[in-house]
């Protein structure tokens, strides 16, 4: 059973107005992959701050088209350089409607995928900075 968010806005007659529904339905990707949520968490290797984005309804569909147009979409798995000092990850984790989550996990590298996507998604106001995990210029390996 799906969790549904309401956001009512109260008038002083009394009334109420729906202002914003937070959850919509699942997004289709160009393969046909139905998506529930997404979440962006990024980790940093100097401390135990986790920084969360999840991205459902609208904000959903516009990751899924930036993630079909930048080939995340079919990705799994951790990429990472060994030639670095770790300083950060960031995890892609994908909730298809019929499977189990995936996660994709890039740890202070330049992944080719994940990076321009992560970028895309910042430009068009989805997340609010580029993660530490993506500022490297080191290529990564599976």
């Amino acid at each position: 059973m799906r969790k549904l968010v309401v956001t009512l806005v109260a008038f002083a007659a009394g009334g109420a107005f729906l202002l914003a529904c937070e959850n919509g339905p699942p997004v289709k990707t160009a393969s046909g992959e139905r998506i529930d949520r997404l979440t962006i968490e990024e980790r940093f290797a100097t401390s135990d701050e986790v920084k969360e984005t999840s991205l459902r309804g609208e904000r959903l569909r516009n990751a899924v088209e930036l993630m079909d147009k930048h080939g995340v979409t079919s990705l799994k798995g951790s990429f990472e350089s060994k030639a670095v000092v770790h300083t950060g990850s960031v995890t892609l984790i994908v909730k298809p409607v019929e499977r189990q989550e995936r996660r994709i996990v890039v740890q202070t590298c330049a992944q080719e995928n994940v990076c321009p996507f992560l970028e895309a998604a910042l430009a068009k106001g989805l997340i609010e900075h580029k993660p530490v995990a993506c500022k490297s210029e080191a290529p990564c390996e599976k």
